[in-house]
């Protein structure tokens, strides 16, 4: 798990657009306990991709940070 936020970030440079590696970054930051990196890519992945099925369960780990 240690070598997770660097495969994304690697990922990130091949396609600075990839939601995906977004989305993943943003769980790997929250399961970690990095809130605030959790929340600023969590916010990244909704500029991306706010439509997305998944796009519902970013909006409420946000939520979830501001409470």
């Amino acid at each position: 798990m240690r070598k997770a936020p660097g495969e994304f970030q690697h990922a990130l440079e091949l396609d600075p657009a990839s939601a995906a590696a977004v989305f993943n970054l943003a769980i790997f930051y929250e399961r970690t306990g990095a809130v605030a990196e959790a929340e600023s890519q969590w916010k990244r992945y909704l500029e991306l991709d706010p439509n997305s099925p998944w796009a519902m369960e970013g909006r409420s780990r946000l939520q979830g940070f501001s409470r």
